[in-house]
């Protein structure tokens, strides 16, 4: 029988059954360990394996999706708060430094650092912190989680944040103080003398989740300082993330990763709502269109700030915000400045490179990373085709454009089809270019949580719902 197409509605219902079936209830309750903290390893069937830790990243990701379903309400509201409750105190009592304000990168069963962990703090895990302890604050309504969000940040701003050229460093020592000597670490998956995209993408994404509730200047100028740099130093022509930049933030040559290309459009974007930039995005443009085209004529912004009711000032940062140029409007532009790429143009582009170089063209879903020899590695990844149906969905709700929406078909029938393990449900780990599942067949581990597929299965559905009532 052939399939009927799918309109914006029987789409996200689609989505949205495998949002429950393939991750929520996949995970919950059989993550809840009685020891504290969620459980990580399980293999195809779902069944737990041996746990020998509590990996910060992981924990973080499931306080964060518990919150989330509990923030959808309805009859699993209070469930799912005491699931994100749990996650919470077991962070509290076990992997909070309070002395520091930092989080331990993994514990012990028994809740003691070990290795690598116990010696140093990682900002990749650390954003996670914030960002998980954000939103269960924010749902919960949880002061000691808001408490611990305020004193990670304040860690990484005290610690990890590189004043003199922008950015963060990957990782300090227990004592707080940026590791800078040797190519990398045993135990650690980020060279310590370059600072990663991957990690500065999560801190943009945390500190997002962050300034929701805790809307104070530095968070908000931390966030735009994010944001422009993904539109600056991490940006490589003609649309792609520079995977490391040196520790004087200047970008560094290598592989291409589409996954977090895509992830960092969506990212980017929730940037700007969150900041509030959006709401006078068209007058933006418009100044910034005749500005850099008469660079003399920046008297616009004062006029333009008027027309839309904001004080210049806060039109001056929200212009900032959307342009993502790293000037000051009423100074750089003024004095020529450069050619303006507004941030909406950015991410068209981060998704646009990754469609035309990263994208299986018959198939559809997106391939892992292109190396730096030019070689494209065509494995899909489950966090990978994720991210790139949430990035896909946003693009089409932006535009309208017809491009996006074929893609975004195919790209969730590429994940029905073959990443979603439809005998014992959740998502295949890794798959050839054929659809053929490749390597372990686990269903969980500390690096495969229900973050990226749950965040893309119940974000998708909520856009396309609304483009329907807005139709």
């Amino acid at each position: 029988m052939k399939e009927e197409p799918l309109t914006p509605q029987s789409f996200a219902d689609e989505i949205e059954a495998a949002f429950w079936r393939d991750v929520v209830d996949a995970w919950f309750p059989a993550c809840i360990d009685a020891r504290g903290g969620f459980h990580q390893n399980f293999d195809r069937q779902w069944r737990p394996t041996e746990d020998k830790e509590r990996f910060l990243v992981f924990q973080t990701r499931m306080i964060w999706l518990a919150s989330t379903v509990s923030e959808l309400g309805g009859r699993r509201k209070e469930e799912f708060a005491a699931y994100a409750r749990h996650g919470v105190r077991y962070l509290a009592e076990r992997m909070f430094e309070p002395a520091s304000g930092a989080c331990y990168g993994a514990v012990d069963l028994e809740g003691q650092p070990f290795g690598h962990f116990a010696t140093h703090r990682e900002t990749y895990g650390l954003a996670f912190a914030v960002f998980g302890l954000a939103a269960a604050s924010r749902v919960l309504k949880d002061d000691q989680a808001l408490g611990m969000a305020k004193a990670v940040f304040t860690y990484l701003e005290t610690c990890h944040r590189d004043g003199e050229h922008g950015g963060y460093f990957e990782c300090t020592d227990a004592n707080g103080v940026p590791v800078l000597v040797g190519a990398e670490s045993p135990g650690s998956d980020f060279p310590f003398r370059r600072k990663s995209q991957n990690s500065h993408l999560h801190l943009l994404e945390a500190f997002t989740e962050l300034y929701r509730v805790w809307r104070t200047p530095l968070v908000g100028k931390r966030l735009r300082d994010m944001v422009s740099m993904f539109c600056g130093e991490f940006y490589g022509e003609p649309g792609h993330l520079h995977m490391y930049l040196d520790l004087e933030s200047k970008p560094i040559e290598g592989s291409v990763t589409f996954g977090h290309d895509v992830e960092v459009a969506h990212l980017l974007d929730a940037a700007l709502e969150v900041l509030g930039a959006k709401k006078h995005e068209q007058a933006v443009l418009s100044a910034a269109k005749q500005i850099q085209a008469d660079p003399s004529q920046a008297w616009l912004l004062r006029g333009t700030a008027e027309t839309v009711g904001i004080p210049p000032f806060q039109f001056s940062r929200a212009f900032k915000d959307v342009t993502g140029t790293g000037f000051h409007p009423f100074v750089d532009l003024c004095r020529g400045g450069t050619a303006v790429r507004t941030v909406p143009e950015t991410i068209r582009r981060y998704v646009d490179h990754s469609l035309q170089n990263g994208w299986d063209q018959e198939g559809g879903g997106f391939y892992a990373l292109r190396k730096h020899e030019g070689d494209i590695d065509r494995t899909k990844i489950w966090w990978v085709q994720a991210e790139g149906l949430l990035a896909l969905a946003v693009l089409f709700r932006e535009t309208g454009s017809e491009k996006y929406w074929h893609a975004l078909l195919d790209q969730w029938n590429c994940i029905k089809r073959h990443q979603i393990d439809s005998e014992w449900r959740g998502l295949f780990e890794a798959m050839g270019a054929d659809g053929v599942p490749l390597g372990r067949l686990n269903k969980g581990h500390r690096w495969k949580a229900g973050y990226h597929d749950g965040r893309a299965f119940l974000f998708v559905p909520q856009i396309l719902r609304k483009l329907t009532r807005r139709a």
